[in-house]
């Protein structure tokens, strides 16, 4: 009999297992003989993960843009696949905070947290996220803001 340490078992001769996700597993196997006298056999798998986290770099991200509703350059949206933590913060050149946005589905458009439009100028973009894999990715930019 074999346990998987996942949670599953077979008793099949040449068992197939699929584990998905990553950790380390007991997998254990109990024999038999013929006089009903057991040993069990233990092993230790270790999977690894093969997640591999992204994000933009500063250098995907433009330095400027224009919300004025012509596709073009409208907002600063940051791509990335595998992130589980993700802070965007726009300040303005005193420091203060004058947007953020919590997801890779956000995006900035130019507006403050109430939505009003900020005045043209240069504005700095600070970002920071945490893969699936541990790694810690952060942005440093300044972006012009045009009207």
């Amino acid at each position: 009999m074999w346990d998987f340490g996942d949670g599953k078992t077979a008793d099949t001769k040449n068992p197939i297992n699929t584990f998905f996700e990553p950790g380390n597993y007991k997998v254990t196997l109990t024999v038999m003989d013929k006089d009903l006298n057991t040993k069990i056999i233990p092993y230790l798998i270790e999977v690894e993960s093969d997640v591999v986290s992204t994000m933009d770099t500063e250098e995907n991200i433009p330095s400027a843009i224009s919300p004025n509703g012509d596709g073009r350059n409208d907002e600063i949206k940051i791509n990335g696949e595998h992130i589980i933590v993700f802070r965007a913060t726009i300040r303005n050149l005193s420091g203060k905070g004058v947007y953020e946005w919590y997801s890779l589905d956000g995006s900035w458009n130019g507006t403050d947290k109430a939505g009003n439009r900020l005045p043209k100028g240069v504005y700095f973009l600070q970002v920071e996220g945490k893969g699936e894999d541990g790694k810690i990715h952060t942005i440093k930019k300044t972006i012009n803001l045009f009207f």
